[in-house]
């Protein structure tokens, strides 16, 4: 996801929680709970997308984490991690 999109993204779901939430975030307009909830289910899933990405375990900026796609340094599924850098672990310059 490029910076741009990102932050549309961003946009996109600040102005929905906006138009149809109550100041705790929860779906506040008239309509069915079921509809209620599906408009509280998707609004979740955009904070989701929109939420910023964890720091890299090895201070990579080219690791795929910081597209939101697993790390190199910590273990996914079947995947082992690398070790993380010496230069980027802490007490170490």
């Amino acid at each position: 996801m490029t910076p741009e999109q990102f932050k549309a993204l961003r946009t996109a779901e600040d102005n929905l929680t906006a138009v149809l939430c109550d100041p705790e975030g929860k779906c506040c307009i008239s309509g069915s709970d079921a509809d209620r909830r599906i408009i509280d289910d998707a609004l979740d899933i955009l904070r989701a997308l929109a939420a910023e990405p964890a720091p890299c375990a090895g201070n990579d900026p080219l690791c795929p984490c910081q597209d939101g796609d697993a790390c190199h340094y910590r273990d996914s599924g079947e995947t082992k991690a690398w070790p993380v850098p010496e230069h980027t672990q802490k007490g170490k310059t």
